[in-house]
């Protein structure tokens, strides 16, 4: 079984050459994304960075606040 990653060979992809041509190249790059946190520019950084705290406190919030709801439905 082939990756889907690769091309198809030229035999089995006469139909569709026209279609599949640039789509290789958008794939191969959206493969590669690294994470916000990693960006080069410390500005970005520290953005995603606090984000990742918030939506860690909220989380955390939101379990607390279901606790709270489950111990006085007991």
């Amino acid at each position: 079984m082939m990756n889907p990653q690769t091309p198809m060979p030229p035999e089995n992809n006469d139909k569709n050459s026209s279609k599949n041509s640039g789509s290789t190249i958008k794939e191969e790059s959206t493969v590669a994304k690294k994470s916000l946190r990693d960006h080069k520019n410390p500005v970005v950084r520290a953005f995603a960075r606090a984000g990742y705290i918030m939506w860690i406190v909220l989380i955390g919030l939101g379990g607390l606040l279901a606790f709270l709801i489950t111990l006085t439905a007991i």
